[in-house]
């Protein structure tokens, strides 16, 4: 039987994509200003018509026709519509789709997007519930094959980018404060002059330098998020000293933890529109 019959295993993998939260077409009218906080998970828009402003923590974005713009994990976010705006929204849970970086939250759609947005709005309103649940779960599919492609922290996944890639991906799976160089030269095998080299090259900053940033991001995420006040989250980044940690968050951003901290409260969702606390447009 041997001789005449044989298989080949060509492809193994479990499906990333765990949950689809909620599909919607959204349209919003010029001089609408809206506070609030995306959905749990990643939330993905897609930009049909009109133009407006949107701030993701402190990053500003002028959004255009034919962008996506990218939420993780219910951020802050703020919008101002400067001209009549309509664009789909979905949130999705999908466990092993990192987050995209926080310098690539809006960009220009793949090509084959705006053909997977819209049959995605098509297949949502079928009639059989069934045949509505695979089809839309298969778009979205092809809609983050797509995202995955032009990604910058994945677009050149071999060599150091993929050397850098599992470093960071132990740091943050570990929830490591403040790596140390010696034992990531020894845990990956590499000198610590080739481990600055890499981060130099990917990051375009040092290991030192870019660990802080890193550091700093989840600091006020936490303090915007977490019940956690100041001196609790800088012992959990592992500051000895709260007056350090201020320091360094005041340096990086330009303003002390206590003041985010305090001012907390202006960054809750409001409804707006008959919408639902959480941000979905």
């Amino acid at each position: 039987m041997d001789s005449i019959t044989s298989s080949k295993l060509i492809f193994s993998a479990h499906c990333p994509l765990t949950h689809i939260g909620g599909f919607w077409k959204f349209e919003r009218k010029a001089g609408l200003k809206a506070t609030a906080r995306s959905t749990p998970g990643h939330l993905i828009h897609y930009v049909i018509s009109g133009h407006y402003n949107v701030a993701i923590g402190r990053r500003s974005y002028n959004v255009k026709p034919g962008d996506i713009i990218y939420y993780y994990e219910e951020e802050e976010v703020a919008t101002d519509f400067y001209k009549d705006a309509v664009f789909y929204s979905v949130a999705f849970a999908a466990p092993d789709f990192e987050p995209l970086p926080l310098d690539f939250r809006v960009f220009p759609a793949p090509r084959k997007c705006d053909r997977h947005f819209r049959r995605l709005s098509k297949v949502c309103i079928e009639n059989n519930p069934r045949t509505a649940v695979y089809a839309a779960h298969g778009t979205l599919l092809n809609i983050l094959a797509e995202i995955q492609k032009i990604r910058p922290d994945l677009k050149q996944s071999t060599g150091y980018d993929a050397e850098w890639a599992e470093i960071e991906h132990y740091i943050r799976s570990k929830h490591i404060s403040r790596p140390s160089l010696d034992e990531l030269s020894d845990k990956f095998r590499v000198s610590i002059s080739s481990l600055i080299r890499l981060c130099r090259r990917v990051n375009g900053k040092t290991p030192i330098q870019y660990f802080k940033a890193l550091r700093m991001e989840e600091a006020r995420s936490l303090l915007l998020l977490s019940g956690m006040n100041v001196s609790e989250i800088a012992g959990y980044l592992e500051y000895g000293r709260i007056h350090e940690f201020s320091r360094e968050f005041s340096r990086h951003f330009g303003y002390p933890p206590s003041a985010l901290f305090k001012n907390k409260t202006s960054f809750q969702p409001q409804r707006h529109r008959g919408t639902e606390k959480t941000f979905k447009g």
